[in-house]
């Protein structure tokens, strides 16, 4: 269950990553 939960956060924080870089580049 701990590994899921670390496996979801990780997945989160990759994903908000990801839609931050995506808004800069598309914003630039």
């Amino acid at each position: 269950m701990f590994v899921f939960f670390l496996k979801r956060s990780l997945v989160i924080s990759l994903a908000s990553l990801f839609i931050s870089g995506a808004g800069t580049a598309h914003g630039a």
